[in-house]
């Protein structure tokens, strides 16, 4: 079957040249002071920065700025912030916000996002990458052994993916936009199929998410159209080190299909069937002498 895990988004995110970013009027930011683990699966650590230490994570726990939660081989943990928005963190991540902002880092891994709307200007930083929306829904994936960061947009709301020297690409919702080798590329993928059949989408307890959010997601849902085109046009460097049996191409535009048994059970379970977007720019992807 063709690649379901282009994005397997949940792995545990993270930092330096990323961002993401959610911006509105600075007077009406609200601070990130705290966040609260409201559910866990498997092997899950806090490393707290007043204790220099870590411990096994435990449910109500409490993360302030600067501490930082590891996720573990097929473990998920999700935390709810002060200003009600959410995070869910995949497996093998590395997690934390920094003190007197709405910045969070994401070191490897995957995080999906549900930022509550009105809240101010928010971003997530990648080793590699940067995004922005105004608040609501987006995954993101940081992949360390290829230096690939994937952003995946889930509303129309101006999400931004930008690579250290400043450009800059909005996606619209049911596309996922890359950074590698510091060139962006979009692909576009099915949203539908990716909001039915993903687990790390389906376990979200709707009852508790910011509304707004739920709101603009069924909006955007409801103008994708039809999703069409190949399955099998998914980069060779979207896999996993494990699963690879080469090192990353120079020339990433070659296809490759990925079926969702090459990966592991918690990246397959985010990951999206994709096809090229019409805006993809050909080229940087060129191989060079």
């Amino acid at each position: 079957m063709a690649s379901r895990s282009l994005l397997a988004i949940t792995s545990s995110l993270l930092l330096s040249a990323g961002i993401v970013t959610f911006s509105l009027p600075s007077s009406a930011e609200t601070l990130l002071t705290k966040a609260t683990v409201q559910r866990l699966r498997n092997q899950v650590e806090l490393h707290l920065k007043q204790k220099r230490g870590s411990r096994q994570a435990q449910k109500s726990d409490v993360m302030t700025p600067g501490d930082a939660l590891r996720t573990f081989q097929k473990a998920m943990a999700e935390l709810r912030f002060n200003d009600n928005s959410l995070a869910r963190i995949g497996e093998q991540a590395v997690f934390y916000f920094e003190p007197n902002t709405r910045s969070f880092q994401l070191e490897s891994g995957t995080v999906l996002l549900l930022i509550q709307p009105g809240q101010g200007k928010t971003r997530i930083r990648t080793p590699n990458a940067a995004a922005g929306i105004r608040g609501s829904a987006l995954f993101v994936r940081y992949l360390k052994d290829t230096n690939v960061t994937m952003v995946g947009a889930l509303t129309n709301s101006n999400i931004e993916i930008s690579n250290s020297d400043g450009t800059t690409v909005v996606l619209k919702a049911g596309q996922i936009g890359y950074v590698y080798q510091d060139k962006i590329g979009v692909y576009n993928f099915d949203q539908k199929q990716f909001q039915e059949t993903s687990p790390f989408f389906k376990e979200i307890d709707w009852n508790e998410a910011p509304t707004a959010v739920k709101e603009e997601i069924e909006a955007a849902l409801s103008e994708q159209q039809t999703f069409v085109g190949k399955y099998d046009d998914t980069p060779l460097w979207t896999k996993l080190a494990e699963n690879r049996s080469t090192p990353p191409q120079q020339n990433f535009a070659t296809a490759d299909r990925l079926d969702s048994g090459q990966f592991p059970d918690a990246t397959s379970a985010i990951g999206v069937n994709t096809i090229p977007s019409a805006n993809q720019p050909q080229q940087p992807f060129s191989s060079q002498p």
